[in-house]
């Protein structure tokens, strides 16, 4: 039986941050909460969105897998998290939402990655670890925040949504060699959000939503896939 978990509800365009506490309030998401941020991030979007929550802030240090048993240590009682930042802030809260069996929206401040609404996080402590955990229950991705990024941050998500073409082309051989499970539709819904960013490069630039909604779409797939074969060979 395969077991496929996506976003409740996905929020794409300028000045999204503003519509967090509805997003929250249709959730019914209750109890205090907590903000997930770094120094950066913390000020881009995170002070906003826990003022506007009436939330606590929780800063990220340098050890991913150290923050993730920090934060579920202070948020045990939580109703639920929020990730705001990158692929860093966002996964350890993946991993401490899980463990603490509590949900977690996800508000990210660059399209750097296709982690934005997978159920799949990668933490780098003193080597990297894959860990598979629940994927955000929202994701309220504010495109005036996003477009701000340093270039080459949203230049990574470009190359990340990309490389989608060759993790397909190693999930075939996996299939073909090792009878490893193939899956058609995630596999071609990654590649269609390569094509669309490939096709689209020039336009990037002034409409980074194409950007946000092919990595969110890889997201997409690597849920339907129940791992992160379609986006990572």
């Amino acid at each position: 039986m395969k077991h496929i978990e996506l976003p409740r509800r996905v929020l794409v365009g300028d000045n999204a941050l503003e519509k967090i506490p509805g997003v929250v309030s249709e959730f019914g998401l209750k109890g205090w909460s907590m903000v997930v941020a770094d120094e950066v991030t913390r000020k881009v979007a995170g002070d906003s969105v826990a003022k506007s929550l009436g939330s606590e802030v929780f800063l990220i240090g340098a050890n991913a897998i150290e923050d993730v048993e920090r934060l579920a240590g202070q948020a045990g009682s939580c109703g639920f998290l929020v990730a705001c930042g990158g692929g860093t802030v966002n996964d350890i809260v993946k991993v401490a939402s899980s463990k603490l069996n509590i949900p977690y929206i996800n508000v990210p401040t660059s399209a750097s990655h296709d982690g934005i609404a997978s159920p799949q996080a990668s933490l780098k402590g003193d080597k990297p670890v894959s860990v598979k955990t629940h994927c955000p229950l929202g994701v309220v991705a504010d495109t005036n925040v996003i477009r701000s990024a340093p270039k080459r941050l949203n230049a990574s998500g470009c190359a990340d949504v990309i490389s989608n073409y060759a993790a397909v082309l190693d999930w075939k051989l996996a299939h073909r060699e090792k009878g490893e499970y193939y899956g058609d539709y995630a596999a071609a819904l990654s590649e269609m959000s390569a094509n669309i960013v490939m096709e689209n490069a020039g336009k990037i630039k002034d409409n980074i939503n194409i950007l946000v909604e092919a990595l969110i779409s890889s997201g997409v797939a690597i849920g339907i896939a129940g791992s992160s074969r379609p986006c990572s060979g």
